[in-house]
């Protein structure tokens, strides 16, 4: 059997902005290096035998938090990538709301169809998640591995885990930042032990509470 755990990055500046950074290469907020820590703390327990990480700053820093004390190999993947938004990178939020409103009720609504102009569609990313989940599998028979990459890159892989068609995609939850799903790969197939967990970030939240 072979155990993934998947996990998102951590808070990054775009985020902290309410900017959509996709493939901008941001730098993880203070607030996310706290989360990082907590992280660190939580993944030292895991018997990790590799991670696989977008090359994205934010995703590789939390890659190394994930992997801290340890001689870990960590594989950088460009198929693990936020997906490129073209013209909304950077854009804030609320300016793709006004100004972008039909795009962006595609993104909610009917994120399968979704391809910001000058940017990479929807279908791509899915299909890279995939073969990378593929290739990951293939090459750590019986492994231990983490994957760590972005709320869209994750939310199409997590359609094919899952088992959903790619059209029903709007059907997937995201992630949250610095959050960790555990799956198993067997003769049955992949399945989910636990999905978005967030535990090891609550002492923060009562921190700053």
């Amino acid at each position: 059997m072979t155990k993934l755990f998947i996990v998102r990055h951590a808070q990054a500046t775009g985020n902290q902005d309410k900017r959509f950074q996709g493939s901008t290469d941001n730098d993880i907020s203070a607030y996310g290096r706290l989360q990082l820590a907590a992280l660190s703390e939580r993944c030292h327990r895991l018997p990790l035998d590799r991670i696989y990480t977008s090359p994205l700053r934010r995703a590789v820093e939390t890659a190394k938090a994930v992997g801290a004390g340890r001689r870990l190999a960590i594989l950088e993947r460009q198929e693990l990538r936020e997906i490129d938004c073209g013209v909304w990178e950077g854009m804030t939020w609320d300016t793709i709301r006004c100004e972008r409103a039909a795009e962006f009720e595609t993104w909610v609504s009917k994120p399968h169809e979704f391809q910001a102009p000058g940017g990479e569609a929807m279908r791509s990313v899915f299909s890279r998640m995939n073969h990378i989940l593929g290739e990951i599998l293939e090459d750590n028979p019986g492994g231990c591995i983490a994957i760590v990459s972005h709320g869209c890159a994750i939310r199409n892989l997590m359609c094919r885990i899952h088992g959903l068609p790619f059209e029903q995609l709007s059907q997937t939850p995201w992630m949250e930042h610095a959050a960790i799903t555990a799956v198993e790969d067997s003769a049955a197939g992949l399945s989910i032990v636990f999905e978005n967990d967030i535990q090891h970030l609550q002492k923060i939240k009562s921190y700053l509470a």
